[in-house]
């Protein structure tokens, strides 16, 4: 079996239509857990049971600040000048991970950019 090493997945994010990667991209990181309820049974011989509730993903990136927004700037790319100008406009962006031998990794639509 074949590894791939996951650094080597690009992250984009959909701005006016168009993939963005993100600007000199050094790693990125996916999280995801969910929320739980516990639950009861009479069979579970003693077993916690739970029933999962919210789904909550993460999405973490690094990389080198570059300038995506004004005159002489690279605007191909998304880097921390576009995303914080997105995020305080309250703009939702649909994202997605790609790679070159897997291309598309994971993907959801409206990413809400809390914690630039």
């Amino acid at each position: 079996m074949d590894f791939i090493n996951g650094q080597d997945r690009i992250l984009f994010f959909k701005v006016n239509g168009n993939w963005l990667p993100i600007g000199c991209l050094t790693d990125n990181s996916m999280e995801e857990s969910s929320e739980m309820m516990d639950t009861t049974t009479r069979d579970n011989q003693g077993w916690a049971t739970s029933r999962p509730l919210t789904q909550i993903y993460t999405l973490s990136f690094n990389g080198i600040q570059l300038n995506s927004t004004v005159v002489g700037g690279n605007f191909a790319v998304a880097s921390y000048d576009k995303l914080k100008q997105l995020k305080r406009d309250k703009i939702l962006l649909d994202w997605k991970l790609e790679g070159v031998i897997y291309p598309i990794v994971d993907y959801a639509e409206l990413l809400d950019l809390e914690n630039l």
